[in-house]
């Protein structure tokens, strides 16, 4: 299969089943039906030209959502599958719902997630680009419920991980500076950081 094959169109589904009554449920679906004037308008989510899409996760802790994990079902761009945030969506459907960014670290049982809160104004220089991790937020997935954990104007920070019995996030705080260019580095030396959750 070639890079231009794999990235054609294609149609995706995700459903979910009682198992007690063998009712099926589609969730979501893409592409959404559409007219065809609307598609003059809309255009598909694409990174680096290739399709992304939410695959289904896990379940939270109490079954109350689903999460899912955005990404690349074709073999095109840099690699099979490149994830980027996190949502998640109510068992009997409805819309998407925002969880959390690509560095994401699922605590008890999928009921909550800790992730960086990134300023989308605020680019980071290089070639890779991403954001400025303006803080460290922690989320109850199943009633929304936020907690900010660490945030300080001047500072971008990035998780490392949990401990075993997840009772401590580690992670690295490092003053930035703007550039010349009007994007934003990281200014030496990097602290290392562990707070309680």
């Amino acid at each position: 299969m070639t890079v231009s094959e794999s990235c054609k169109d294609w149609k995706y589904d995700i459903f979910v089943k009682d198992f007690a009554t063998g009712a099926i449920k589609k969730l979501y679906s893409y592409p959404k039906p559409i007219t065809w004037y609307q598609n003059l308008l809309i255009k598909k989510a694409q990174a680096g030209g290739c399709p992304l899409i939410p695959f289904p996760l896990a379940w939270s802790k109490n079954d109350q959502k689903v999460i899912l994990k955005l990404g690349n079902p074709t073999s095109c761009g840099s690699g099979d599958y490149t994830h980027y945030w996190y949502f998640s969506i109510n068992p009997s459907g409805g819309k998407l719902e925002d969880l959390a960014y690509g560095d994401g670290i699922f605590l008890d049982s999928y009921s909550k997630v800790v992730y960086t809160d990134f300023d989308p104004d605020k680019g980071l220089c290089g070639t890779m680009g991403g954001s400025v991790g303006k803080g460290i937020v922690l989320k109850d997935i199943e009633s929304g419920k936020i907690t900010n954990l660490v945030g300080k104007t001047g500072l971008s920070y990035s998780l490392v991980k949990v401990d075993d019995q997840q009772n401590t996030l580690t992670f690295t705080a490092a003053k930035i500076t703007q550039a010349q260019d009007g994007c934003f580095e990281s200014i030496p030396p990097v602290s290392t950081e562990t707070l309680p959750l």
